[in-house]
């Protein structure tokens, strides 16, 4: 009776395994059948701009995903993709290369495609005025050298990925979407966000500000020459081997934990929060205010 049992489970879970095998491979068969017409329904193009230009401003698609990158051959080339539904003007206007996108599409229109690199911007290697992206969906990434007096992201769901940037002034706004920083070196490096998780690698700067709202922050190997100020509503702070003369906490709920390359004369108010903090030393090197309501404070110091 048992081996009957036992052979009636092995056929149901044979049945059930074979049913979830083909029903993966029908709706794997069913959504790369959308993206391939999708894609048919999508003109890839290349504009080789041979205007000269100080700035960029690129205004993308809800759910572009813009690549900005040095050129290999010391031009401007931008690749893209225009349909009936979604058409770019590209065009150098006022000493700025100009992107915009007119997009008709409705909700499904094209499903699959938002997968693969929509716009990609290759711009000569040197010193530029202004660089400007804007999108709201679509994920933003610039992987190469990009140096320029103020570099301005907005973006409003997508992710954000930036790495080698030298500026003066670095700007970044997100409401929901993940942004990773790497690599930056400017005097002012400002982000502002409301969910999405925040992490930096390899900072130097005069001035960092950072607000996360409810997302995430975490940081390594930031310095600041000034001021860094880091501020969030639940978000927890993780901040580890940064150093600048003046740090500033302001948390509602979230958990703060800093580890600091140099003793701090710290201040902190707590409505309830546990605190776990260094003892007092003779000699500071700069100071650190800490303001939170219910999160947990942890302040330490780097071992030397």
């Amino acid at each position: 009776m048992r081996a009957i049992i036992a052979l009636a489970v092995c056929a149901i879970l044979g049945i059930t395994v074979t049913s979830a095998v083909l029903g993966y491979k029908a709706g794997r068969e069913i959504k790369e059948e959308k993206k391939a017409g999708a894609k048919s329904s999508y003109e890839e193009k290349t504009v080789n701009i041979k205007d000269l230009f100080d700035n960029v401003s690129i205004q993308a698609a809800k759910d572009m995903a813009v690549d900005l990158q040095s050129s290999a051959d010391g031009k401007c080339h931008v690749h893209y993709y225009d349909s009936d539904e979604v058409i770019h003007s590209i065009y150098v206007e006022d000493n700025t290369l100009v992107i915009t996108c007119e997009d008709d599409r409705t909700f499904g229109s094209d499903i699959g495609f938002g997968e693969d690199p929509y716009v990609t911007i290759e711009i000569p290697a040197r010193q530029y005025d202004k660089i400007e992206l804007v999108s709201e969906s679509g994920q933003i990434s610039a992987s190469q050298s990009i140096r320029c007096n103020t570099l301005d992201v907005t973006e409003k769901s997508g992710s954000m990925y930036l790495v080698n940037i030298t500026a003066d002034t670095v700007q970044l706004a997100s409401e929901s979407g993940d942004v990773s920083l790497a690599t930056i070196n400017v005097r002012n490096l400002y982000y502002e966000g409301k969910s999405g998780n925040l992490s930096v690698v390899n900072v130097v700067a005069d001035n960092i500000r950072f607000s996360v709202g409810d997302g995430k922050f975490e940081g390594y190997n930031l310095l600041a020459n000034s001021t860094s100020a880091y501020k969030s509503k639940k978000g927890d702070i993780l901040v580890e081997g940064c150093d600048s003369p003046t740090f500033v906490f302001d948390s509602v709920k979230g958990d703060i934990h800093a580890t600091f390359l140099s003793p701090k004369q710290i201040t902190i108010d707590s409505r309830s929060g546990d605190i776990d903090i260094p003892e007092i030393v003779e000699k500071y090197n700069g100071c650190c205010v800490v303001t939170t309501d219910s999160g947990d404070v942890t302040i330490k110091y780097v071992e030397g």
